[in-house]
């Protein structure tokens, strides 16, 4: 063969060889980036991946393009509750590989310092009522559990039969759900009905409430106020079942949160124990039974690291420990004082801080997780009456007073 022919033939081939084929795929985008910002009860997860469709989970499953579509800032919030965030980015048709992120609340900074002076936040010590004001001029009734996001409490005003909101920078209080006519109604904002709230927590988007009377758990969407039913249903019982709606509660009292579950005690003498629910699906399983030894009596108030849980046990006056791996209970600590009732529990990472109703004593409790040892707020200013709920935003502790006459909110500083 001539050499001019050769070398044509070879230019010819190599350029074939170069040329990419029309079926070939798009390469896959590069994985989004997931970023925490925020401290304290509140973080914000940001997924970025400039120009791609990103999508997510918060239970650390797999996501696809029928997960969440990503817009703004995933809110992780409340004390003791975990999400892991998994996000994808997607271009073409093509996935990127996922990013996780796991964003855990279960501490603050720093342990509470507090000087323990109490003053009035909102509400009133000597008149109820419904009103929607700020600080003082604010009305309630029978305030009971409280939960907070580090921005605004929310409040079970229980004889109002209504979800309150505070802003914590300003006082300002407002209705978010129910209506003082009480009844059973899912609906949105005053158009849904409750029947004796008990307590609420929150994951920084939903609330979840007990419904005492109503003998169900129910979801409020924060941003929306738009409220369903969980869990339970008009039956009295303690059934558990894989659809929440067909689950019994006979008196459904305290209520927290790990991000994943809700964590609910029963407290009527028929029950007595602890429930476990899960966010997802809203399946109730008992996770400390009534026959568990030693047996609770009427737990109340409750609170979570993700790891324990701690229950305000009213009638036995202890704070007892539950390992959420197994349901493994033990007593903790024996509240102090001459006629205790633990009602309200919170905590800040390092100590739990316990709301003691009982007759004559209407004290705060300290008591260091690691080994018990327990001591008595020596409180000034406004005194405290009947204290129920107790919440912590890491600064203040919030109490509910739900005296004779006495329905505010105290801060302790």
């Amino acid at each position: 063969m001539h050499r001019s022919a050769a070398l044509g033939l070879l230019l010819l081939a190599l350029l074939i060889g170069c040329s990419s084929p029309t079926s070939s795929s798009s390469s896959a985008p590069s994985a989004p980036i997931l970023t925490v910002a925020g401290t304290g009860l509140s973080k914000t997860v940001t997924i970025s991946a400039p120009g791609e469709s990103l999508y997510y989970t918060t239970d650390g499953t797999t996501p696809t393009t029928n997960s969440l579509s990503y817009s703004a800032p995933i809110i992780v919030a409340g004390f003791g509750v975990t999400r892991t965030i998994s996000a994808v980015a997607v271009a073409s048709g093509t996935s990127s590989s996922v990013s996780t992120k796991t964003v855990t609340i279960n501490s603050f900074a720093s342990p509470l310092s507090l000087a323990a002076t109490v003053s009035t936040f909102a509400g009133s010590a000597t008149a109820s009522g419904s009103t929607d004001a700020t600080g003082a001029s604010a009305r309630f009734f029978g305030p009971e559990g409280m939960t907070t996001d580090g921005t605004n409490l929310y409040v079970a005003d229980s004889g109002n039969n209504e979800i309150r909101k505070i802003v914590i920078a300003t006082g300002v209080v407002t209705t978010l759900a129910g209506s003082t006519g009480g009844g059973f109604l899912d609906g949105t904002g005053t158009a849904a009905l409750f029947n004796s709230p008990n307590d609420v927590t929150t994951d920084g988007v939903n609330l979840y409430v007990t419904d005492g009377a109503n003998t169900r758990i129910r979801k409020i969407v924060i941003a929306t106020g738009v409220v369903t039913t969980l869990a339970g249903s008009s039956t009295a019982g303690t059934a558990d079942n894989t659809t929440g709606t067909l689950a019994t509660f006979r008196r459904p009292f305290g209520i927290t949160t790990d991000g994943t579950n809700l964590y609910v005690s029963d407290s009527d003498t028929a029950a007595n124990n602890i429930r476990q629910i899960v966010i997802a699906t809203g399946a109730v399983t008992t996770l400390v039974p009534t026959s568990t030894t030693p047996a609770l009596n009427f737990p109340a108030g409750l609170t979570t690291d993700g790891t324990n849980l701690y229950v305000a046990d009213y009638n036995d006056s202890t704070i007892r420990k539950v390992v959420i791996a197994g349901g493994a209970q033990s007593t903790l600590a024996t509240v102090a004082g001459s006629n205790p009732y633990p009602w309200g529990i919170t905590s800040d990472g390092t100590n739990l801080y316990v709301a003691d109703s009982g007759t004559g004593f209407n004290a705060i409790s300290k008591i260091v997780i690691s080994g018990g040892a327990q001591s008595t707020l020596a409180l000034t200013g406004t005194a405290l009456s009947t204290p129920g709920g107790l919440i912590t935003d890491g600064v203040h502790l919030f109490v509910s007073n739900d005296g004779a006459t006495d329905n505010s909110i105290r801060k302790i500083q």
